[in-house]
């Protein structure tokens, strides 16, 4: 059957012919698909779910990241030129007015929050964010381009929660694995055309 929808995602892993038996699949199926997104969103790091938010008049020097945060990109400041990372103990360090200041903000994660060495005006969040719960969306950009992905990251969950065999979990996982390598090498290589070879600069 053809993996284009939601239903059929679920369809497929309520069929899957080595599950037959070991469980109600047709029970349990949303909840297994949900935790298979969930290794999906550890596992991979793509380019087309990097997002942005902008905040102006914030005038503070932490600012609750969003809810689908997966991971920082980069910041850019007020001047829209990229901020320094540095560690949560050297941010806590600059925020002291005693402190040696640099020409530039720098900023930093702890725990749900962006925080900043000073308050700042604006700033622009570069984040990669977690891919929407396809139950809701019915399909995106990611099972279109490799259902297998998710049918896989599923049949892992299936897999453990049916109590099948080690050998048969790795199966899956290999094949999960498998799968998510070639999307990084393709995420990688749509950063650059194909039709135009990459050729070093030389300084004059």
């Amino acid at each position: 059957m053809s993996l284009t929808s939601y239903n059929d995602l679920r369809q497929a892993l309520i069929d899957w012919p080595d599950l037959q038996g070991e469980v109600d699949l047709d029970s349990y199926a949303d909840t297994l698909i949900a935790l298979g997104e969930s290794r999906i969103n550890v596992a991979l790091r793509l380019r087309r779910n990097i997002t942005s938010v902008v905040v102006a008049d914030n005038k503070e020097t932490s600012y609750p990241l969003p809810d689908d945060f997966l991971e920082v990109d980069r910041v850019l400041g007020p001047d829209g030129v990229p901020l320094l990372f540095r560690s949560q103990d050297q941010v806590s360090a600059l925020q002291n007015p005693e402190s040696v200041q640099y020409d530039t903000y720098t900023y930093s994660i702890d725990g749900n929050f962006l925080i900043f060495d000073e308050p700042i005006a604006a700033f622009q969040l570069f984040y990669y964010a977690k891919l929407e719960p396809l139950q809701s969306t019915d399909t995106n950009w990611l099972y279109a381009l490799a259902p297998g992905l998710y049918l896989y990251s599923a049949l892992i969950e299936a897999a453990v929660f049916s109590k099948e065999s080690e050998q048969e979990t790795a199966r899956y996982s290999a094949q999960f694995e498998h799968i998510a390598s070639r999307v990084l090498a393709l995420d990688d290589a749509s950063n650059y055309p194909r039709s135009q070879p990459l050729r070093s600069v030389r300084s004059v």
